[in-house]
């Protein structure tokens, strides 16, 4: 939490992880990646008071400055046009796993 979104190239432990693979077009990953590097160049950051918001009974508006994980992939599921518009993106991260299976 507090540190900005990046880009990079991660592997990870699949023992630790239940991941999802989704088959998209690639204009749909070219737009995925342009949102990314947008919210890379203005500098947003992982917050946990947005994440609290998600789970939480507040109606806080939406700070475009700020992200959490599942947030951050939703809304980049979106703008690729792999969501519906009328995805919830504050979304937690059970729910959006159970969207996306």
């Amino acid at each position: 939490m507090g540190s900005p979104v990046v880009m990079k190239k991660r592997t990870f432990d699949d023992s630790h992880y239940t991941a999802v693979r989704l088959v998209v077009t690639e204009t749909q990953s070219h737009r995925a990646k342009a949102l990314c590097s947008q919210k890379v160049a203005r500098g947003v950051r992982f917050s946990s008071m947005q994440m609290l918001v998600c789970v939480s009974t507040w109606h806080a508006s939406d700070n475009p400055d700020f992200t959490f994980c599942s947030k951050l992939v939703a809304d980049v599921l979106v703008h690729a046009d792999v969501l519906p518009s009328t995805t919830n993106c504050h979304i937690t991260p059970s729910a959006l796993y159970r969207l996306l299976r």
